[in-house]
């Protein structure tokens, strides 16, 4: 299996922006596709960022807020003289207070360092609201979970396999985000949430591969050759490949509740 791992994002638009050989690496611009942009607005964009994108990521955060902090779960064993475990040792030893129990409680404490993978393999099923809506879900989680005291690191990885057989599988990573850098949200919202970005510059990184013949990397091509797979290391949240039918991103209500469910899974939601 190849693989091409960019140092940074900018890394990552510094070999796919300059070479403008090819503009045909998807259909021509549209609504449903990537809002219109094309490569011109995919390279204009990839560069201011899009404040419309971080704009939807807020209002997803704006009701969660309050629920927020960095919670850890204790432990602690008290003595006593019935309970429900014994401790051999002071049993052995006559003391009264030898049975044991669990003391559980949650308690405010830092916040641990999470890795996040995107998957960018979309189907050409899948429209371009729903690509927002999963984005705008994905910056809203890092927003609030940073907030909490948590550090967030996001890769943007896509892995195909050769529909030959015969050439590796290829995967593209991209590190958008490392632990401790600010949530630039503008640029992260371009990235992860604008269609233009996984159907223009993500698509010219695989025709720019030597094994785009085989990935079907062309006009008219599904740039996935073989089909998709999950890569090796999917971290501590994993968003898989976009399929049509899949999850409906679109619906907030279904976006803030994943935001919610994985700040809990994470430990930044205060207990009720």
């Amino acid at each position: 299996m190849a693989t091409f791992r960019y140092d940074s994002w900018q890394k990552f638009l510094d070999h796919v922006v300059p070479d403008k050989g090819t503009t045909w690496n998807s259909p021509v611009p549209s609504q449903e596709w990537d809002y219109l942009e094309g490569w011109s607005g995919a390279v204009r964009l990839a560069s201011t960022g899009w404040p419309d994108g971080t704009a939807r990521a807020l209002k997803l955060t704006a009701p969660l807020v309050d629920k927020l902090g960095a919670f850890l779960r204790t432990e602690e064993w008290l003595y006593d003289v019935e309970g429900a475990g014994i401790d051999v040792g002071r049993f052995c030893e006559g003391v009264p207070e030898c049975w044991q129990t669990p003391d559980v409680r949650t308690v405010e404490g830092p916040g641990r360092l999470i890795r996040l993978v995107l998957h960018a393999w979309i189907s050409a099923g899948v429209p371009a609201r729903t690509i927002e809506g999963r984005g705008a879900a994905v910056l809203a989680f890092v927003m609030l979970a940073e907030q909490a005291g948590f550090q967030v690191a996001i890769e943007w990885v896509k892995a195909v396999r050769d529909k030959t057989g015969q050439a590796p599988s290829l995967t593209v990573a991209v590190p958008l985000k490392a632990w401790g850098d600010p949530v630039d949200a503008d640029r992260l919202a371009f990235a992860i949430a604008h269609p233009a970005c996984y159907r223009r510059l993500m698509f010219r990184a695989m025709e720019l591969s030597p094994f785009a013949a085989g990935m079907n990397a062309r006009p008219g091509g599904g740039y996935g050759g073989g089909g998709v797979f999950h890569p090796e290391d999917t971290g501590d949240i994993y968003l898989g490949p976009m399929m049509s039918g899949d999850q409906d991103w679109s619906n907030p209500d279904r976006a803030a509740e994943w935001v919610m469910d994985e700040l809990r899974k994470i430990g930044a939601v205060k207990p009720d």
